[in-house]
């Protein structure tokens, strides 16, 4: 029985996102992608033009998959980084998709990475309005520091032997959580 066209399309999608979290744009070839997907590269390059073409669509798809089913609260923005946590560690290959545009001076500026930002300042700014985050910090930077503290521990060299390539640990998600509450708590209210 032969394929159909979406069946070859989502082939090419599941191999592509597998060789360029791998090896990034540069590392990237089209005949391993073409090979994992048991396609052909006429096929691949009908569906999607070229490499970088191919690259940015499915930068695209799993930006949409990272970030439609991010939501937080005024009340709970160290909470987000928490969820956020979860999804990088369950997420990585995804993340290593984001770090290899920003590399290749692709632009991670997908229209789901948008939203979700921009949903993020303004859940920032209703935060520091009803005094749940200090107004120190511009919205943006909030946003940014969230970002950063959720993904630590996939951004930092690895400091214990075996860390790394087992499932996230608890503790470190709780340190996480724990530091974005710490950072983000008006001043005057720890009672330190």
């Amino acid at each position: 029985m032969r394929s159909t066209g979406e069946e070859v399309r989502e082939r090419i999608i599941s191999a592509a996102r597998t060789e360029f979290a791998a090896h990034g744009i540069a590392g990237a070839r089209i005949d391993r992608i073409a090979t994992n997907a048991h396609a052909s590269k006429e096929r691949l390059y009908a569906h999607f033009g070229d490499k970088l073409a191919l690259f940015r669509f499915v930068l695209d798809t799993d930006s949409e998959s990272f970030f439609a089913p991010i939501t937080a609260t005024p009340e709970d923005l160290p909470g987000f980084v928490g969820t956020m946590f979860d999804r990088s560690q369950d997420h990585v290959e995804h993340l290593r998709m984001f770090g290899w545009a920003r590399m290749a001076g692709e632009p991670f500026r997908t229209a789901h990475a948008i939203e979700t930002v921009d949903r993020l300042r303004n859940v920032a700014e209703e935060a520091q309005r009803i005094g749940a985050v200090d107004t120190q910090w511009d919205p943006e930077e909030v946003v940014s520091l969230m970002f950063t503290l959720a993904f630590a521990w996939l951004q930092t060299p690895e400091l214990r032997t075996g860390v790394y390539g087992r499932r996230h640990s608890s503790h470190e998600r709780m340190i996480a959580v724990e530091a974005a509450r710490r950072l983000l708590e008006p001043r005057g209210r720890s009672g330190t």
